[in-house]
């Protein structure tokens, strides 16, 4: 029987460290197979047409090493994640959100670069599959542009996670926290977007459903 594929965006504070990324590659070549990686297209775009002093690396990684630039190396690992832009039709049902974010960008002084690397992530995040982040500000970001939060333990997450995969929570492995999230979304279908920053990728296990993201911090 054939292993279902479960689509994951990778968010670009996982790639705007050396360290991060590096772990970061590592991660999707043992995770290669069973999961399908994406890495925003105006974020590779953007890194090719700004090597320095990027506004949108400084946005996901504040203590940006000097003079680093990740885009030669994600180019060379190509045949480990697809880029992702939204299609037309994706786009125009996130209208909404789009405007919202907008004006968040004018209010806080964001480039139309890191406006649109945000709103192809949370595109993705609603009609493709989960969003995987080593930080939590692009989901802050997410809220302030109106997604609402809803924050939940560690251990109830666990609990919820155990039960799916039929383990005691302290033997769960990231690998059952991923194939949990994929049955998941399979369950709820596209509107349940689903975020993770599970050991393989981050830091805490992320999960939206509706709109609400739920926030398990490590």
């Amino acid at each position: 029987m054939p292993t279902e594929i479960t689509n994951v965006m990778i968010d670009p504070s996982l790639l705007s460290s050396p360290g991060e990324l590096s772990a970061t590659l590592q991660k999707m070549r043992e995770h290669n197979g069973r999961f399908q990686f994406y890495i925003s297209q105006k974020f590779i775009e953007h890194l090719h047409a700004i090597p320095e002093n990027s506004d949108v690396l400084q946005f996901f990684e504040e203590k940006l090493a000097a003079g680093f630039n990740p885009v030669s190396i994600i180019r060379d690992n190509w045949k480990l994640y697809r880029p992702f832009e939204p299609t037309p039709e994706m786009a125009a049902r996130h209208n909404d959100f789009k405007r919202a974010l907008e004006a968040l960008g004018k209010e806080k002084n964001y480039s139309q670069d890191l406006v649109e690397v945000i709103f192809q992530e949370w595109v993705f995040m609603l009609e493709m599959s989960f969003l995987t982040a080593a930080k939590r500000k692009i989901f802050e970001t997410f809220r302030d542009a109106g997604a609402g939060l809803l924050e939940v333990s560690k251990e109830a997450f666990k609990e919820a996670v155990g039960e799916e995969r039929g383990k005691e929570p302290g033997k769960l492995t990231s690998t059952d926290y991923l194939i949990a999230i994929g049955k998941w979304t399979g369950k709820y279908g596209s509107k349940v977007a689903k975020h993770a920053l599970p050991p393989p990728l981050g830091l805490a296990l992320e999960v939206a459903i509706h709109g609400i993201i739920l926030i398990v911090d490590p």
